[in-house]
């Protein structure tokens, strides 16, 4: 048996089920925007940034999520590291964020799209040196994890 209200003060009933189908009481309130968790933020934006969006929909939340689900794509399902080949045998190496890397003095991060980053060896350095680095990272990161188990 399904409960039924009726909404704010109009003669139409509203029946409330969750995704099993069973029946919901309301708690009221406006329904949700999202069918994930989300919050209230306050931004400030430039007027052309608004009309913008309004060209995208009325609901400026709903076209602010639309925006950045069409401009980064969901990490999770992105490998932290690609080989974006640019010949038959030949390749850019193209990483995610990463502190770790941020810490290699020699190495800069060059943003190629949102999240996305090209890996640029200072004059002077090769790839020899990078996987040195590298190595030392890992092991310094292997190191902190041990110590914080024990």
């Amino acid at each position: 048996m399904s409960e039924v209200g009726f909404s704010h003060g109009r003669d139409v009933p509203i029946f409330h089920f969750d995704g099993l189908m069973t029946p919901k009481k309301s708690t009221g309130g406006r329904p949700a925007k999202f069918a994930e968790p989300s919050r209230p933020v306050t931004v400030t934006l430039p007027e052309r940034i608004l009309r913008q969006l309004d060209v995208i929909g009325p609901d400026r939340a709903q076209a602010i999520a639309r925006l950045v689900d069409a401009a980064v794509p969901n990490e999770e399902k992105r490998p932290r590291v690609e080989v974006a080949k640019t010949g038959s045998h030949t390749g850019l190496i193209v990483v995610g964020p990463s502190q770790r890397l941020k810490k290699i003095p020699f190495l800069q991060l060059v943003e190629i799209a949102p999240t996305r980053f090209l890996l640029a060896l200072e004059r002077g350095h090769d790839f020899r040196s990078l996987e040195l680095a590298l190595r030392d990272v890992l092991d310094e990161t292997e190191f902190r994890c041990n110590v914080e188990t024990k």
